[in-house]
């Protein structure tokens, strides 16, 4: 099984579908279908069936996708070590984080770069999603979950308490909430997968009686909702303060930490344009340490 042979195994085995594999690929669907083939011919054996959740493996299947796993780790290594010889200030750098983290400190970063590194070149990967940093060839990651995946080295950048705000032009409309236990008839803007794991409270906070105005997915539209009046909503203080907003029950605390961490391989962080990035990035997120 060669290194192409092992590109379509995987890919079919992670997305199950030829259409997911052909596009991750960039190949059409009869490529992937007719190499996948080629494959279980050289090997005399079948690796997948299809069924209704898709493209499913064999016994045998499975055992090839985990050698393949095993394949792709190695050459991943391999580049990972190559990288950390490069100590150019130029290059290509991967990062990945939030569309509210890009805007607020990514921009920022990559202005100051273009003065003490013009060589180096930010490829960003916004997302909310926590990318597998290996699969997705990312070299550094700013993510608010602390990773524990083998190989990986972390700092945490920033913390900052949690908080409820409002726009000076929702409570001039609204009024000001007169209890703290209950958010009862307020225009709420939540970050959806926090209703998802608790539906009738937030950070202590009743909310089965609120009005629930938008279920967002991300922090940059949480944040823009709130600022433009549209309702009240939890938010770490220091996104709420570069945001102008106004704090509601700034006396109660609600007992969390937002943080953020630096995320980037062991095998490369002392490459110089990896070091020189993160050095700019911690100088960055300091400034606004709260």
């Amino acid at each position: 099984m060669n290194w192409d042979d092992t590109q379509y195994l995987l890919a079919l085995g992670r997305e199950k579908t030829l259409r997911k594999a052909a596009q991750q690929l960039y190949v059409d669907q009869a490529t992937v279908g007719r190499r996948i083939a080629i494959l279980e011919n050289s090997l005399k054996c079948q690796l997948f069936i299809r069924s209704n959740k898709g493209y499913e493996f064999t016994p045998a299947g499975y055992q090839a996708f985990l050698a393949a796993i095993e394949m792709e780790q190695a050459a991943l290594t391999l580049q990972n070590k190559v990288k950390g010889f490069d100590q150019q200030l130029k290059g290509d750098i991967t990062l990945s984080t939030t569309d509210s983290i890009a805007i607020d400190f990514i921009i920022n970063a990559i202005k100051q770069l273009r003065t003490s590194a013009p060589e180096i070149r930010i490829k960003l990967d916004v997302t909310t999603a926590l990318r597998d940093m290996t699969q997705h060839n990312i070299d550094i990651a700013i993510r608010n979950i602390r990773p524990d995946t083998p190989g990986l080295v972390t700092k945490l950048l920033l913390t900052s308490p949690m908080g409820l705000y409002s726009s000076s032009e929702y409570l001039h409309q609204h009024g000001y909430p007169k209890t703290s236990d209950s958010l009862a008839g307020l225009d709420l803007i939540v970050h959806a997968p926090m209703v998802e794991k608790s539906p009738d409270k937030l950070f202590g906070l009743a909310i089965d009686k609120a009005k629930i105005a938008l279920l967002a997915d991300s922090s940059l539209l949480l944040r823009t909702s709130i600022k433009n009046g549209v309702g009240i909503g939890f938010l770490p203080k220091f996104m709420a303060d570069i945001d102008n907003l106004v704090p509601i029950f700034p006396e109660k605390d609600f007992n969390s930490n937002y943080e953020i961490w630096l995320v980037t391989h062991a095998d490369i962080v002392h490459t110089a344009r990896i070091q020189m990035v993160l050095d700019t990035l911690s100088q960055l997120f300091s400034v606004k340490a709260v």
